[in-house]
């Protein structure tokens, strides 16, 4: 088996577009990030749980929505109109 290195990814706040942590009664969960890397350039990062512990990609965006001052789930402030475009986008 060839050998593998490890893979990064850096995501800068003024980036980040859509943030989301949800979990529910029936102990399916979820974590989702979204990103504009550039002109008609999206990412996607979603993350799927079941049971109760909280894994550590979740507790990492719940940190890094803290540190900037997005407290709730959804879209970030001021990057409606963006969000909207790639909605549209990905419906097409």
């Amino acid at each position: 088996m060839p050998k593998t290195k490890d893979f990064s990814i850096t995501i800068m706040p003024d980036e980040v577009m859509y943030t989301s942590i949800n979990t529910s009664k029936d102990g399916y969960n979820s974590a989702r990030i979204i990103i504009k890397k550039g002109d008609d350039e999206y990412m996607s990062v979603s993350y799927e749980w079941e049971g109760k512990k909280i894994p550590g990609f979740a507790m990492d965006l719940m940190g890094f929505m803290k540190n900037n001052n997005q407290e709730t789930s959804g879209v970030w402030e001021d990057k409606g109109e963006v969000f909207k475009k790639f909605e549209e986008k990905t419906r097409e």
